[in-house]
């Protein structure tokens, strides 16, 4: 009876310990963070679905994990716990991405910029990729609204259009590469004319009152 009534004790004092259930437990396994690892916070519009212990890849390459996800001021911040040895340039960039197209979540880090990242990526310099839900409604958008039969049309009236006219055709086509190549050519021209223009036109609006 001892046996079965210390463990039944000790779950019972673990309340007054300050225990808030599962959620309270460090989760096992992600990247492997090495000697001296540092934090870098990333604000993201939307956190999607990405959770705790996700990967945070450069290159391809995993540097880090995500050890922290909250919500201020409408707005997600991501906390990446990256390798000491993980160097990022002051314009880093960085974005939700996804391993496959019903892969897991991962933040992908794509360094810029000169100095040193400060240890936060703001807002405008980070992105997410789409969901397959909106790509699926994109699709279903595109078939369903008309968007297939409107191509379709356009290149029904197209092909009568030009039906009977591709001699025609070709040889305007011609002409307007003849004629795009020789502005092409005359281009320092125009812009000397363009100038001179420019200034007739101050040089009379000075006169204004004797004109």
């Amino acid at each position: 009876m001892r046996r079965l009534l210390a463990p039944l004790a000790l779950l019972l004092t673990v309340p007054g310990c300050g225990f808030e259930g599962v959620s309270s437990l460090p989760l096992p396994g992600g990247a492997d963070l090495g000697d001296h690892p540092y934090a870098v916070t990333i604000e993201f519009a939307d956190a999607l679905d990405l959770v705790p212990q996700s990967l945070c890849k450069v290159n391809d390459v995993t540097v880090g994990k995500v050890t922290a996800i909250s919500l201020v001021d409408w707005h997600a911040e991501v906390v990446c716990t990256l390798r000491g040895d993980t160097a990022l340039p002051g314009g880093t960039t960085a974005a939700i991405s996804q391993t496959s197209l019903l892969g897991e979540k991962f933040v992908r880090l794509e360094p810029a910029g000169p100095g040193r990242l400060p240890g936060r990526i703001p807002l405008a310099r980070t992105t997410q990729t789409a969901e397959v839900e909106q790509v699926l409604a994109a699709a279903s958008l595109l078939v369903n609204g008309g968007g297939l039969d409107q191509l379709a049309t356009l290149n029904t009236e197209l092909g009568n259009a030009l039906d009977g006219r591709t001699g025609k055709l070709r040889d305007l086509l011609r002409r307007l590469d003849t004629f795009a190549a020789g502005i092409d050519g005359s281009k320092s021209d125009v812009v000397r004319l363009i100038g001179n223009l420019d200034r007739l036109t101050r040089t009379l609006a000075g006169q204004r009152a004797t004109i």
